[in-house]
């Protein structure tokens, strides 16, 4: 079977990310239920799915798709491509990848518990809820815990560069830099919610 870690998904930062998607997907269909069919579509599945968890807005992956279909030179029509990307979001991203995935895990894990490899078992983030929210860390999570869009917490992300902060950290930071965040390059809508965020309730500055 080779190396049993190749068997997990790798982390979305990581460069084989999309391949190992690609492959656990193929798993899935074959072993498990055909989830992710035809099966010359898990390559786009998987593309879907590792941008969703880098947090990518709508936007973002439609402007992407659009970008790959004139770099290919592929017509297309603007508002299928639209409907198809939300689409997939919906039905691959958030709904078949987080109960196939999850329950691909769920076997991996009896697995690797069977063969004295719990180390490998990662006690943080499951993927489902990962999939569910769009997210691929504890940081970015907490971070829409404490009631920041998926967009603002995505663009405080990138700056923090810390993948396992608490809610209470990611307000430690953001009061650490008030003021600060738009020079920083974060745009003034998003700086102004973090900023009311950590003036409210129980997280009041002084």
């Amino acid at each position: 079977m080779g190396d049993v870690e190749n068997l997990l998904p790798a982390d979305v930062a990581g460069e084989d990310s999309y391949d190992r998607f690609v492959t656990v997907m193929g798993r899935v269909n074959q072993h498990l239920y055909p989830a992710f069919v035809p099966d010359k579509r898990i390559r786009l599945y998987a593309q879907i799915v590792v941008q969703w968890l880098k947090g990518f807005t709508l936007a973002e992956m439609i402007r992407k798709n659009i970008a790959w279909h004139e770099k290919v030179g592929r017509s297309y029509k603007l508002p299928m491509l639209i409907r198809d990307t939300m689409d997939h979001v919906e039905h691959i991203a958030r709904f078949r990848a987080p109960k196939y995935l999850s329950a691909y895990m769920d076997v991996l894990h009896l697995h690797l518990r069977e063969i004295g490899r719990e180390d490998l078992i990662d006690h943080d983030l499951d993927i489902g809820t990962q999939l569910e929210f769009g997210v691929s860390s504890r940081t970015l999570l907490s971070l829409m815990e404490l009631g920041l869009s998926r967009m603002s917490a995505a663009a405080l992300y990138e700056l923090i560069g810390a993948d396992r902060l608490s809610k209470e950290e990611c307000v430690d930071w953001i009061r650490d830099r008030r003021g600060r965040l738009e020079a920083l390059g974060v745009p003034a809508i998003i700086a102004r919610e973090a900023y009311k965020l950590v003036s409210a309730g129980n997280f009041t500055t002084d």
